[in-house]
């Protein structure tokens, strides 16, 4: 890094790092949280919630490979009319590993 770079971060305010630490710091937690939480589209039928799952798996397999618009652009036109099929979504949440379950405080 040179030395001009060094010298003007050393003069900026203390309260504009600490602000920017603080930002960072509640960013982090944030993802953390959303992470933790996954939202599961809910069908009327079973076939069309396979449909989805294969769909999503083929959507999976096409990022993967080096990438066709012209394909992914029709899974991801399949994909728009499959959700309006959609009844809701169904949110899940996922426990961390350090997670203290109930009975284990029992």
């Amino acid at each position: 890094m040179p030395l001009s770079r060094v010298k003007s971060w050393i003069k900026k305010p203390l309260f504009l790092i600490m602000k920017r630490a603080l930002f960072f710091l509640l960013l982090f937690s944030s993802i953390q949280q959303v992470i933790a939480q996954r939202q599961i589209p809910v069908f009327k039928s079973i076939q069309d919630s396979i449909a989805y799952q294969n769909l999503q798996e083929q959507i999976s397999k096409a990022f993967k490979n080096p990438p066709d618009a012209r394909t992914i652009d029709s899974l991801f036109a399949i994909q728009r009319n499959m959700l309006k099929r959609l009844v809701r979504y169904r949110t899940v949440y996922l426990s961390s590993d350090g997670f203290t379950t109930l009975s284990e405080l029992a």
